[in-house]
């Protein structure tokens, strides 16, 4: 689900192949108001681009819609190339680039504004991709998968840049802050920060975490991490 229009529209997906549009603006009175019937398979993913005022969905038919949200949710774009079931999708505020991955392993990136060739990113999860982030400019990426890692992307460099095993099981989900990516739990004890430069090989953080862990990224020279975490460590 997505939260749009400043507040005022909620779309949700389903695998009744559906994306639905609800009018929320209106305390206790939330309005059924379209039903895109764009894709044929489960819509397992959307995202938002605020300052583009589109919206865009994902499914397991391997096609990507966006959505003109100015437009009364007309259909406007289709991107195509995932060559399988996508479980994660990402936009820039803009709609300058899509990030999209699933069963693949691979994170694809998309420029809507040319539907040209994309960029695969590779070498990364060895398991599904369940979430993926992109920062405002379109610079950094983070990826989490079934494999319990969170990966950060330098996608100039087209590279993962850094590994977070931070989890003993998949990872389904990730949150962020303004200009900082930041992942999250609950019951957190303890807080270290640790800053890390970016060297020719990747760098690493893993450890045990349970049952808290919050980690950022700060876009300088310097990676700076913050980790809260209980009874974990990290190398």
């Amino acid at each position: 689900m997505i939260i749009c229009a400043e507040g005022r529209v909620l779309m949700s997906s389903s695998n009744d192949t559906t994306v639905k549009v609800w009018n929320i603006e209106r305390d206790n009175r939330h309005t059924f108001t379209h039903c895109l019937k764009t894709h044929k398979d489960y819509v397992s993913c959307m995202a938002y681009a605020p300052l583009a005022q589109k919206a865009v969905s994902a499914s397991f038919d391997q096609n990507i819609f966006v959505y003109d949200i100015d437009a009364n949710f007309k259909t406007v774009q289709q991107i195509m190339g995932c060559k399988n079931s996508i479980y994660s999708l990402a936009c820039t505020p803009n709609l300058n680039l899509v990030l999209a991955s699933g069963t693949e392993k691979i994170i694809r990136l998309f420029d809507p504004r040319t539907n040209e060739k994309h960029i695969k990113l590779r070498s990364g999860h060895t398991d599904n991709v369940r979430a993926l982030l992109v920062n405002d400019d379109g610079t950094l990426a983070l990826s989490a998968g079934s494999d319990a890692t969170i990966r950060l992307w330098d996608i100039g460099q087209q590279r993962c840049i850094a590994t977070c095993l931070a989890h003993e099981e998949g990872v389904w989900t990730l949150q962020v802050g303004n200009f900082v990516f930041i992942l999250q739990a609950s019951n957190f004890l303890e807080k270290k920060k640790i800053a890390f430069k970016k060297k020719k090989r990747k760098n690493h953080i893993s450890g045990t975490l349970c049952p808290g862990l919050e980690i950022r990224f700060y876009p300088s020279k310097f990676y700076s991490v913050a980790v809260l975490f209980r009874l974990s460590s990290i190398k």
